[in-house]
C-alpha cells in the first residue's frame, strides 16, 4: 500500500518549534489489515527548502526582469538589423555577430528555465507516491548531472565509523560502482567525511578512492556532502572528464540538489524500516509469516504456469517450552538463533528459510524433486538439528519435528497448503517427535475429527459428561484390598464411551488436561475423605497426574488446596507419575515429588519399563511404590526371558524398598507366576474390572484390612 505523508508540529523541552513528516502505510497481513507509523524530523530541510525556494523566488524575478530587458535588446536589435540590412550590406558581419548573441543570451534564459523546471519536478516527486524511493535518489542525480554539463557521477553514504562508503547510484563511468562499498583512504571521500565541506578541484591522484594509480583518470570534480546537523551522511558527486571550470553557479545548483538527495535516501531508510518491521523477525532476522505468505503465493504462481515446483518443510522444536521454563528466555532466544543458522547452514542459500512463530520454522526448496529427494533432505535436516546447544555452563539435547508437502501437486493455495505441512509436522510429534512426516490425506482428516473431538471436550465438564471409575488393588491372594486406583472415563452423546487413549491425550494437546486434571483430583480427594468418615482410613486411592499438571509452577499449591478443602488425610492420597514426567525435566520434577512426600502423600511410578529406565534417577527417586506396565505381564506365561525380567523388576523395587504392583494381571497363571516373584499386590480383571462409585464404595466397606 502506499505510503501517506502528513507535515506535524512539536515542540521540545526548550519551546523550539520541530516539523516532521508523519509516513503512514497500511499493510494487508494474511486476513489483518496493520498500519506503520513513522515519523521523520524534517526541520533543518524545511528551513533549507524555504530559503531555496525564496532563492528561487528571486532568481526567478530576475530571470522574468531579464527576459524582458532581452526581449526589448531582441526587438530593438531587429530594427537595428532591418534598417542596416536596407542600407549597408557591408555590415552583414556585425549583424551576424549580434544574432550569435542573442543565440547566447536565449539559451543561458533556456538552461535557467530548464533548472528551475527540474528542481521543481524532483521536488514535486517527494509527494507522490508512484515512484519508487529508490529511484528517486538516482533521478535526482540525473538532473543534477544534466544542469552542470556533466556525464558522471554518483550518489552514496558513509557508514557511522566513516571507514565505508556504499556507493547507492552511479551515472556513466561510476556505474560500475553501483551497490558496492568502498574502504576509504585519504581521498576526496575521506576528506569531505572529515571536512564536512565541498570539495572541488582537477586531480589524478584523489581518485584512488576507485581507482589505481595507474589506471585513474584526469578530470574535474564536485563533492558536495549530504548533511544534517553539521553530521556528514553521505556524498552527491559530479565529474566531468575534460578540464571543466567549476562555477560558483554550478556549486549552488549542486548544494540544493544535494539536500534533495540526503532526503530521498533517508525515505529509502524509513521505507526499508517499514518493510523489516512488517516482513522479518527481529530476533534471527529471517523472514516471517508474512513474508512467507508472499513469498509462497509467488511460488504457487509461477507453479500455476509450469514454471516452479517444490518442497515445503514445517520444523518445530521438541520441548522447547522447557527450555525458557528452565533456564529462562534469554536462553532460548540463544536456541531459536541457532537454530535459525543451522538452517541457512544446512541450506546452504538454496532455499527460503522463515521464522513463523516461537520454537516454529517454514523452509520452502524450490525446484525439480521428487518424493525421495524431499525424504532424503529431511531425513538429513531431522538428523542435523537433533544436537546439543550450549546454555551458558549447560548443554541440553534438543531435537526437531518435521512435516514434509510437496508443491503445487499436495496444495494449490498457500492457506491449503500451509495447513497440510502444519497437520504433518504434528503427526511427527505424535509419532514421538524428533521425526519426519510427509502429508497424506489420512492426516487431514485425522486433524478435523481430533479438531471436533477437543471442542467436545471443552463441554465435557460443564454438561457433566466425564466420570470417575475406580480399579481395585489386591494381595496376591486376592483377600486383602490395599486402595483404589481411579480412572477417568467420557461418555459423549454423539461418540459414546470414549477411549482415555483417544481423549486424554487430545486433553493433553489442547491444555484442557489442567482444568480435568484438578477436577479429578477434587473428586478422589472428596471419595477418599467419604471413606475415612466411614472407617475406611487405611484405603489409598491413586491418582494420575499429567506432565503438564506437574510442569505449572503453582502444582504443589494447588494439590494442597484441594486437600485442605476437602479435610481428606494426605496419607489416603498416592500420586501416580509416568517416565516422561521425569525425563522432560528432571531437576524440576524431583523437588515437587519431594514436597508432596514430605506432605505425607505416597508416590507411584506408574507404566515402569515402558520409557527410558534408569536406575541411576531411579534410586534417587522418592518413589514408594513401582507399577509394572500390563505390556509385561501379557507374555510372562509365554516367554521366560520376559518373566526373568519381570521378575528382576521385583527385586530391584525391593532392594529399593519400593512397594510393587503387577498391572492388567488378567489370568490366574499370570497371577501365580507373579505370586512366585514375590509381587506385592495385583491390579486387573483376574480380580476386579474398573466399577462405578457405588460399587467401589460397597466394595471398599465390606474389605478386610
Amino acid at each position: 500500500m502506499p505510503l501517506h505523508n502528513i507535515y506535524t508540529t512539536w515542540y521540545t523541552k526548550n519551546n523550539e518549534q520541530r516539523i516532521g513528516i508523519l509516513s503512514a502505510e497500511s499493510m494487508l497481513l494474511g486476513k489483518s489489515l496493520y498500519a506503520v507509523f513513522i515519523w521523520h524530523d524534517v526541520t533543518e530541510q524545511l528551513q533549507a527548502e524555504t530559503a531555496l525556494h525564496e532563492a528561487y523566488g528571486k532568481m526567478e524575478q530576475e530571470v522574468e526582469k531579464r527576459t524582458q530587458e532581452l526581449c526589448a535588446a531582441n526587438q530593438e536589435l531587429t530594427a537595428m538589423n532591418e534598417e542596416i540590412c536596407s542600407i549597408n550590406t557591408k555590415v552583414q558581419k556585425a549583424n551576424d555577430n549580434l544574432h550569435e548573441e542573442i543565440h547566447l543570451r536565449q539559451q543561458v534564459e533556456n538552461n535557467l528555465l530548464l533548472r528551475e523546471k527540474q528542481y521543481r519536478a524532483t521536488t514535486n516527486l517527494f509527494t507522490r507516491p508512484s515512484i519508487g524511493t529508490d529511484k528517486l535518489a538516482e533521478l535526482i542525480l540525473f538532473n543534477a548531472i544534466q544542469l552542470v554539463g556533466a556525464m558522471d557521477g554518483f550518489i552514496g553514504k558513509y557508514d557511522r565509523t566513516g571507514t565505508t562508503f556504499s556507493l547507492e547510484h552511479g551515472i556513466g563511468m561510476y556505474e560500475q560502482f553501483a551497490n558496492t562499498d568502498i574502504k576509504l583512504q585519504e581521498g576526496p571521500l575521506k576528506s569531505v567525511y572529515n571536512q564536512g565541506l565541498i570539495i572541488r578541484g582537477r586531480d589524478r591522484w584523489q581518485y584512488h578512492d576507485f581507482y589505481d594509480s595507474t589506471s585513474a583518470p584526469l578530470v574535474s570534480m564536485i563533492l558536495v556532502p549530504l548533511k544534517q546537523e553539521n553530521t556528514v551522511h553521505g556524498v552527491l558527486a559530479v565529474i566531468w572528464q575534460d578540464d571543466h571550470d567549476i562555477s560558483d553557479e554550478d556549486i549552488t545548483i549542486l548544494r540544493q540538489f544535494a539536500d534533495l538527495a540526503f532526503l530521498a535516501i533517508e525515505r529509502v531508510h524509513a521505507q526499508q524500516n517499514v518493510e523489516r518491521v512488517a516482513f522479518y523477525d527481529s530476533l534471527t532476522n529471517l523472514p516471517n509469516r508474512a513474508n512467507l505468505h508472499m513469498r509462497l503465493k509467488g511460488e504457487l504462481a509461477k507453479a500455476a504456469t509450469n514454471q516452479s515446483e517444490g518442497i515445503i518443510y514445517s520444523i518445530d522444536l521438541d520441548d522447547f517450552k522447557a527450555v525458557n521454563d528452565t533456564f529462562g528466555h534469554s536462553a532460548g532466544d540463544k536456541v531459536i538463533t541457532a537454530t535459525g543458522k543451522a538452517l541457512l547452514d544446512f541450506f546452504a542459500g538454496n532455499a527460503f528459510v522463515a521464522r513463523i512463530s516461537s520454537d516454529e520454522f517454514a523452509v520452502i526448496v524450490p525446484g525439480k524433486t521428487t518424493k525421495q529427494k524431499a525424504a532424503d533432505i529431511a531425513t538429513r535436516l531431522s538428523a542435523r538439528l537433533c544436537s546439543e546447544y550450549d546454555i551458558d555452563s549447560d548443554h541440553i539435547l534438543l531435537s526437531a519435528s518435521i512435516g514434509v508437502i510437496l508443491y503445487p501437486s499436495q496444495g494449490k493455495t498457500v492457506e491449503d497448503i500451509l495447513r497440510k505441512v502444519d497437520t504433518a509436522m504434528y503427526s511427527a510429534k505424535q509419532a514421538g517427535k524428533n521425526c519426519w512426516k510427509f502429508f497424506v490425506p489420512e492426516l487431514l482428516h485425522k486433524n478435523v475429527v481430533d479438531t471436533v473431538m477437543i471442542n467436545n471436550l471443552h463441554k465435557a465438564l460443564p454438561r457433566n459428561e466425564l466420570f470417575l471409575q475406580y480399579q481395585p488393588q489386591f494381595s496376591t491372594d486376592g483377600k486383602r484390598l490395599i486402595g483404589l486406583e481411579a480412572l477417568l472415563r467420557w461418555k459423549n452423546p454423539e461418540h459414546g464411551l470414549v477411549s482415555p487413549a483417544r481423549f486424554i491425550p487430545l486433553a493433553e494437546r489442547s491444555w484442557l488436561i489442567l482444568e480435568i486434571g484438578q477436577w479429578v483430583f477434587e473428586e478422589v480427594c472428596k471419595f477418599a475423605r467419604f471413606l475415612a468418615n466411614n472407617g475406611k482410613t487405611d484405603l489409598r486411592i491413586a491418582v494420575n497426574i499429567s506432565p503438564r499438571q506437574i510442569k505449572q509452577d503453582n502444582f504443589i499449591e494447588s494439590i494442597f488446596s484441594i486437600i485442605n478443602k476437602t479435610g481428606v488425610s494426605p496419607q489416603q492420597i498416592e500420586v501416580e507419575i509416568t517416565e516422561s514426567v521425569l525425563m522432560e525435566n528432571f531437576d524440576d520434577v524431583i523437588p515437587k515429588l519431594k514436597a508432596l512426600q514430605d506432605n505425607g502423600l505416597s508416590l507411584a511410578l506408574d507404566d515402569f519399563g515402558t520409557g527410558f529406565s534408569s536406575l541411576t534417577y531411579l534410586r534417587n527417586l522418592p518413589i514408594n511404590c513401582l507399577k509394572i506396565d500390563k505390556s509385561f505381564i501379557d507374555k510372562i506365561t509365554m516367554d521366560t526371558v520376559q518373566l526373568e525380567f519381570v521378575s528382576s523388576i521385583i527385586n530391584l523395587g525391593h532392594i529399593l524398598a519400593m512397594d510393587i504392583i503387577a498391572e492388567g494381571v488378567e489370568t490366574q497363571e499370570q497371577l501365580n507366576n507373579l505370586r512366585d516373584c514375590s509381587c506385592d499386590y495385583i491390579q486387573g480383571y483376574v480380580f476386579s474390572k474398573p466399577i462405578d462409585r457405588d460399587a467401589a464404595v460397597k466394595l471398599c466397606l465390606n474389605s478386610i484390612q
